[in-house]
């Protein structure tokens, strides 16, 4: 079995998250068109910012 963890590097994840954020993107459309999970993307903006 092959481990899969970390698909998106940290610049793909800051690209997504910026656009979620200042372009009031929808998380699950981003998610879609991006092809990763969308709680990837809201976990992403949650570090983002703390």
């Amino acid at each position: 079995m092959t481990d899969q963890g970390n698909r998106c590097n940290e610049e793909f994840e800051a690209d997504i998250t910026r656009f979620v954020q200042e372009d009031y993107l929808p998380v699950n459309k981003m998610a879609k068109d991006f092809g990763v999970n969308a709680q990837t993307i809201r976990r992403s903006i949650v570090m983002s910012i703390s």
